[in-house]
């Protein structure tokens, strides 16, 4: 992704209504479960397109910090990892996902 954000919460959080809160925000702003298009096309950026499959949960990961891995540093690691990892073109462009605390 080409941003990135960390919320972190005192309580569990209800993965159910992020996914509901989520896809209220792609009702909203249509851009959200968009797929780019003409890519590599010289001197021209890509263009967003709608794609019948689109779910939220294609997008969506629950992921746990591995045991002991509970501090900033682990958080900031695994941040960079998220950034970085490949975007798959056949969908839309944003993946959200939740890391929960091992304990």
């Amino acid at each position: 992704p080409d941003s990135a954000s960390i919320s972190t919460f005192d309580k569990e959080v209800d993965v159910d209504k992020l996914i509901d809160h989520w896809e209220d925000m792609s009702r909203r702003y249509p851009s959200y479960r968009r797929r780019p298009s003409g890519l590599h096309r010289r001197f021209h950026t890509a263009i967003l397109q709608d794609y019948d499959d689109y779910n939220i949960r294609d997008h969506f990961t629950v992921e746990t910090m591995p045991d002991g891995a509970n501090g900033k540093r682990e958080l900031e690691d695994h941040m960079a990892e998220f950034v970085a990892r490949d975007w798959d073109l056949n969908k839309a462009g944003h993946n959200l996902g939740t890391l929960e605390q091992s304990v």
